[in-house]
């Protein structure tokens, strides 16, 4: 008898770490009481990354979603703070961490910054179509609720990201030859939109 063998080639993936900054500007009502505020960040974190998620490709993912600055303020200073309760427009600062998943043969032909543009363009695209306000409508907390019905999702603006091979990634690609990615890099995203126009963004 004879055997014959046949060569299966394998495609490897290599993960990314995305990091995506960027602003939301809400017309909200900001409550005073601190366990409210601590269940409308939760909320708001949950809420952004059920948004997020839905602009990902299969098999990529949110690692985290953290607001950190409110009106250009750390969180737990700005929680302190009267201004809360003296406006009801807020710029909301996030930060997002995705790991996004390419081929080696598509890693070796993308600068890391074009994969991180796409994918924080996706994201802030989406925000503007009305997914946020639309997740928001669904999130079971009242301020949200009342954010979605009353359009209060003004725009997104200052959008960045960094992009970084993910930590041991490596893989073997169609000809057999290991691949890698090194170094980070930085860009701001062209993606951006404001309902109320300002100087600083460029609608979509």
């Amino acid at each position: 008898s004879s055997t014959s063998s046949r060569d299966v080639d394998f495609v490897a993936t290599t993960a990314l770490g995305v990091t995506i900054t960027t602003t939301i500007t809400l017309d909200i009502d900001m409550p005073a009481d601190p366990n409210e505020m601590d269940e409308l960040i939760t909320s708001m974190e949950d809420t952004i990354e059920e948004t997020v998620e839905t602009t990902l490709e299969p098999g990529d993912s949110v690692t985290s979603v953290t607001v950190v600055a409110i009106d250009g303020e750390a969180l737990r200073r700005m929680l302190q703070s009267r201004h809360l309760q003296e406006s009801t427009e807020f710029d909301i600062e996030i930060e997002l961490e995705i790991v996004a998943n390419c081929t080696e043969i598509d890693c070796e032909d993308l600068d890391l910054d074009d994969i991180g543009d796409d994918v924080a363009d996706e994201v802030v695209v989406e925000f503007g179509n009305g997914g946020l306000e639309n997740a928001f409508e669904r999130s079971g907390n009242p301020i949200l609720i009342d954010v979605a019905n009353n359009k209060g999702v003004k725009g997104v603006k200052n959008p960045t990201a960094i992009t970084a091979k993910a930590n041991g990634s490596s893989g073997t690609s169609l000809d057999g030859n290991s691949t890698s990615l090194d170094g980070e890099t930085s860009l701001d995203s062209e993606a951006s939109f404001d309902i109320s126009t300002s100087p600083d963004t460029e609608d979509v």
